[in-house]
């Protein structure tokens, strides 16, 4: 089962998904930020939405960044993509083939996130739906509800304001609407595949519209 890949795969998926975070932060604010304010803004953007739903099920923030592995597996990756002569590795990441093998990737895992954030919502609180959905929905865009703080990070006040609870974003809607399905199904394999396919699909369309 798709589901099952990320675990499978390890540590696949998360390089994929670190990969495609530091190219977005370092093409949007390489140019104008200090190292150490863009790779903190990495770390957060990849630990985010486990941060969150650390949060909402009243355990230690800091417990989110107790896998050191996956620190350096991100800051490893963000100092490649960064510092490689040439840009090599960011040139190689941007060829169609791999890019829309990363794109497709990172949406598994996506859902995989957001799986996951609903079965730590009905552990967390059994016996209600509304917790499941909204830590697998943050889950799946945990990125998008940390923006205010990443854009303090960055030092980019045009965005310290813009959130998901003024304009949530196609991501936030997916999200949202994944974890709904996905818990009123009963995490059906039908619908979960579906999910990836929906949002593999809207992800290609937004990078190569």
């Amino acid at each position: 089962m798709i589901t099952n890949w990320p675990s499978i795969l390890y540590p696949l998926f998360e390089i994929c998904d670190a990969a495609r975070v530091s190219l977005k932060l370092n093409h949007e604010h390489g140019h104008k930020v200090h190292l150490f304010g863009l790779w903190s803004a990495t770390i957060l953007n990849c630990h985010a939405g486990n941060l969150l739903s650390h949060l909402l099920r009243g355990k230690p923030a800091l417990d989110a960044f107790n896998n050191v592995t996956y620190i350096a597996l991100v800051s490893f990756i963000f100092l490649l993509i960064r510092f490689t002569p040439g840009k090599l590795v960011e040139k190689f990441l941007r060829i169609p083939p791999i890019e829309v093998t990363s794109i497709m990737l990172c949406e598994v895992f996506r859902s995989h996130k957001i799986l996951k954030g609903i079965n730590e919502g009905q552990l967390a609180y059994p016996g209600t739906f509304w917790p499941s959905i909204l830590i697998g929905s943050i889950r799946g865009n945990g990125s998008g509800w940390m923006k205010p703080i990443r854009a303090i990070i960055l030092n980019d006040p045009s965005s310290v304001f813009k959130s998901e609870w003024h304009s949530p974003s196609s991501g936030a809607r997916l999200a949202i609407l994944s974890a709904i399905l996905l818990t009123f199904s009963n995490q059906d394999p039908f619908i979960f595949n579906s999910l990836v396919g929906l949002l593999v699909s809207i992800e290609l369309r937004n990078a190569y519209a």
